[in-house]
Formats: C-alpha cells, structure tokens, sequence
C-alpha cells in the first residue's frame, strides 16, 4: 500500500492544496482503520468464535460420559450429535469466510482509490470518496442492524421452545440417588451448550446478513455515484476492474458456504432418516433462514452490484462506441471527398490512417470478471460446500455400520 508521502511526491500528480492533503490524510486513516464490526464485543466473537463453538461442543457431548455406567452403556452417534458436529464444521466455514472477507474490505477500498479505478466528472475526487466511505463506515453501525438478529434469534427462541421442554421434563423426573443427579446436571449443562451454540449462531448470521447487505449496496452505490476508469487492453480482460469483481464475489462466498453446506447435510439426513425422526421443526427452520435470509441477501450482495458496474461499464462503452463510429463516419467522409477530387495520394494516406484506427480499436469490456473462471470458481466453492455438508451428514451412518452400533 502506498503511503501518503509517495502520493504527495508523486510528480505526476497535480499539486495538492492544504485541504485536499487533509482529506488524503483522513482518507489513509479510513483505510486503515475501516472496520466492518464496529463494537470491540462483536470483534471479540468472530474472532474467538471457533474456540467457543468447539469448546460448547465439547460441554454438549457430556451427556454422554455417565450412560455407560447408568442406563445401558453408550448408545449410538444419533442425530443430535451429528447435528452438532454440523454446527461445529458449518459455523466454523461460515465465520471463516467471513473473516477472510472483512480483512480484505480495507486493501480493496483503498485500491479503489490508488489503482484509479474512479473517477468523477466535476468536483473533488478526495471529497467525494471519503465521503463515501464515511456513510459507508455510519450504515455499519446504523443500531438497525440488529434486526436481523433479533428475527433470527426469535426463531432459534420459537424452536428451542417448541423441541428442548420434553427433554427437560423427561430428566427432571424423580431423581432416585447421587448419580442419577449427576446424570441429570450433566445433560442440562449439554442442553445449554447447544442452546448457546444454537442462538450464539443465528446472531453472529444476522450481524454477517447486515455487514454484506451494506457492503452490497455501497459497491453499487459506488458504481453509480463515481465513473469506473476501463482499460480495454488490460491483460485481465476485465477492463482493470477484475479486483472489484472478485471483491463482489467474495462478499457472496460466507452466505453461498453456509446455503450449500446446510442443504447439502440435511438432504443426505432426510436421506438416512424420516422426517419425523430428523424433526419437521428442524427442517422448516433450517429452509426458512436459507430460504427467507441467507439466499435473497447472497444474491443480492452478489448480483446487484456486479448489475451496477456492468451498466456503468457498458455506458462507457457504448461512448466509445458512438465515437468510434463518428470518427470513422467522418474518415470516410473526408476520403470520398479526396477521391471525388482525384487527390488520391491523400485519400490514401487518409486510407491507411483509418485501417490503422480500425487495427487498434478494441472494445471495452462489459463485466468486471471472466465468465468462465468466475463460473467454475463460484461452483467449486459451492459446490465443495455442499460436498462438505453431505460428508459431515455421512460420517454417523458410517461410523455405525462400521461398529454397528444401534440407531
């Protein structure tokens, strides 16, 4: 990353008055501190999100640890561990893609603005930009952006009450002796670490719907507000905006990774097992959030401003375009005049000049990505998720084959 000296002794550059070396300066301090979670307490979780799922993970497997002793021995990996162990490897995925994504936003703002990927017709460049990113920055932190999490919990609240009550009625019994006691603590502490994970997860997908909602909007906002500078014979196809397209698809890939992961789990669970037994309220639960949230908002985040930047990309070409053709309209014009005249040594030289223009003009590119790398890149990731899910789904009916356990 260029510093704020090498812009200022950039000689190519225009000279800098004292109020645009301000703004360059709270421009560099932007990029650098440009945060999509803006509370340390949100920070905090996604950071440690991995070590607090597998250690709740690891609290709801202690049911397990006294049936051996009470009860007749160890039953089986049923579907609630497995279940689990999707949440540890699904939650995981998701927040890891999340993370890659937020770490990446501060070097392609700033690349933005350095690769000169923008540009505006009158006005201040600087001023405008950083004031982009300053609603940008505000919209992050916007307090409606806890609305999405507090739906997503209700539902996680909604389903815990309709499912968890029998299984703590059930161990609530009469408790005969100092074991049974432990027995039951024990399963109570697991219930909780489920829960925890359970609502820990739907508020951390609602804080990552809101982030990559601003975010989409921003970049089309950004495509709309600013003209995208293209350069056809860029060796990257894409008119020198492959960076920006990539950065659009990224900011789909946490959303696509936990839709393909959690469709690709409980289609091979319904496989192995009936409704009823997976729980019919796990199901519409499961399908509302992707179905309802985590689907609309990936297509959104993915689609509206890669749509934005194809139509200013296109506007641009078709500029050239039209200039292109009055330029040639005009050449041929000008050599049949030549040649109406007999001046046919200068309708030649004119002749050459127009193929020569004809030789060079390329036509600008209309998407800022390959088609076919995009294509194949977007279905690995995808699929490979899916794969992900129907292999954690696969691992319980394995594993009691191998040791043929009891279902």
């Amino acid at each position: 990353m260029s510093t704020l000296s090498e812009h200022q002794a950039n000689e190519n550059a225009p000279e800098v008055s004292p109020q645009s070396t301000s703004t360059l300066a709270q421009l560099h301090e932007a990029w650098q501190h440009f945060d999509i979670l803006s509370s340390k307490a949100e920070k905090h979780i996604f950071v440690y999100s991995y070590a607090y799922v597998i250690g709740c993970f690891l609290l709801g497997q202690l049911w397990r640890i006294p049936r051996e002793t009470v009860g007749g021995g160890f039953t089986s990996l049923d579907y609630l561990t497995s279940l689990e162990v999707l949440f540890v490897v699904g939650i995981c995925l998701v927040m890891w893609a999340f993370n890659v994504w937020c770490k990446s936003i501060p070097k392609t703002l700033q690349d933005i603005f350095e690769k000169h990927y923008i540009s505006v017709h009158s006005g201040d460049l600087l001023a405008q930009y950083f004031a982009f990113l300053t609603q940008y920055r505000d919209a992050l932190k916007n307090p409606r952006r806890f609305l999405l999490s507090a739906l997503l919990v209700a539902a996680m609240v909604t389903y815990i009450l309709m499912n968890y009550p029998p299984f703590v009625s059930n161990d609530l019994g009469p408790i005969i002796d100092l074991q049974e006691l432990i027995v039951v603590s024990l399963d109570l502490v697991a219930l909780l670490a489920v829960i925890i994970v359970e609502i820990g997860f739907l508020y951390c997908l609602g804080m990552i719907l809101w982030s990559l909602l601003i975010s989409g909007r921003y970049i089309s906002r950004l495509a709309r507000i600013f003209d995208l500078n293209i350069e056809p014979v860029h060796p990257d196809r894409s008119g020198g905006l492959h960076e920006l397209g990539n950065f659009c698809f990224t900011s789909a890939s946490p959303l696509l990774i936990c839709a393909a992961f959690f469709l690709g789990w409980m289609l091979v669970a319904l496989h192995f097992s009936s409704i009823a037994e997976l729980g019919s309220s796990t199901v519409i639960l499961i399908l509302s959030v992707i179905l309802l949230f985590v689907l609309p908002i990936a297509f959104y985040v993915l689609f509206r401003p890669l749509w934005k930047i194809h139509l200013n990309m296109l506007r641009k070409r078709e500029g050239d375009e039209e200039h292109y053709v009055a330029e040639m309209a005009t050449l041929r014009e000008k050599i049949q005049v030549l040649l109406d005249a007999n001046q046919l040594d200068d309708a030649k030289n004119l002749k050459d000049k127009k193929d020569i223009i004809e030789a060079l003009h390329i036509p600008f590119p209309t998407w800022p990505f390959s088609f076919r790398s995009k294509i194949l890149s977007t279905f690995l990731t995808g699929g490979g998720s899916l794969l992900l899910g129907v292999f954690t789904a696969l691992v319980p009916p394995i594993i009691q084959t191998i040791l043929k356990l009891p279902k």
